[in-house]
């Protein structure tokens, strides 16, 4: 039997948009979203790939070009990030960070646990599902598809945090680079043929951390 690509998409769509309206109504702390998203992300796409005889190990590879490109561009991005940072840090809500920090039992104890999951954890879950399962499982259908799916679904996906964080055009202007750092990570997997360069770019998000933690405390 096989995993036909409307399943796929089907099933793409289904867990985003699940996830994204679990976060934003209920808003689980980190311990209860990591279950979730190890079950949407990681145990049901492996139990859909083992159940239609589907091959899913290709995405572990780890290719002489994994650490040149996920350093390379990771420094390239925190110079990016930093600039952003200074031209939009008065924009930004602090006070509604530290309140969806709070609502999510996030404290001084809590951060440094909710942190090494957001470093470690969260990216790479992210990294299996929309780039190592998504992406390239739609590659041989469509790669334009490929691309405007998996991009699509880790932008939405992430709405959920920064419609807190934002408003108006710096909420679209975040979604918009979501977007984009969706087609750049899927080009960093057909580039590597592997998730582990741009699991290794993703951990600038610890220097983010940093940022909001220090701003909130």
């Amino acid at each position: 039997m096989k995993l036909s690509p409307i399943s796929i998409i089907v099933y793409t769509i289904a867990a985003t948009i699940g996830l994204y309206l679990i976060e934003s109504l209920i808003h689980p702390t980190y311990g209860y979203l990591l279950i979730l998203k190890v079950t949407f992300f990681l145990l049901v796409p492996l139990w859909m790939w083992y159940f239609f005889k589907k091959s899913i190990g290709k995405f572990w590879k780890w290719s002489s070009d994994t650490w040149k490109f996920g350093i390379g561009f990771g420094l390239l991005s925190m110079l990016i990030i930093g600039i952003t940072y200074l031209l939009l840090r008065e924009s930004i809500d602090w006070q509604a960070i530290g309140a969806s920090m709070s609502a999510r039992h996030i404290n001084e104890t809590t951060f440094l646990l909710v942190f090494l999951y957001i470093m470690f954890g969260n990216s790479l879950l992210e990294e299996y599902f929309f780039r190592g399962i998504v992406f390239r499982q739609m590659l041989p259908v469509s790669k334009i598809g490929a691309y405007i799916l998996s991009a699509l679904m880790f932008s939405l996906y992430h709405m959920t945090i920064f419609q807190t964080w934002f408003m108006g055009w710096i909420l679209i202007l975040a979604l918009f680079g979501l977007f984009m750092g969706g087609i750049f990570f899927a080009w960093l997997y057909e580039k590597t043929g592997g998730i582990w360069s741009a699991w290794i770019f993703r951990s600038e998000e610890r220097r983010v951390g940093k940022e909001c933690r220090s701003r909130w405390s």
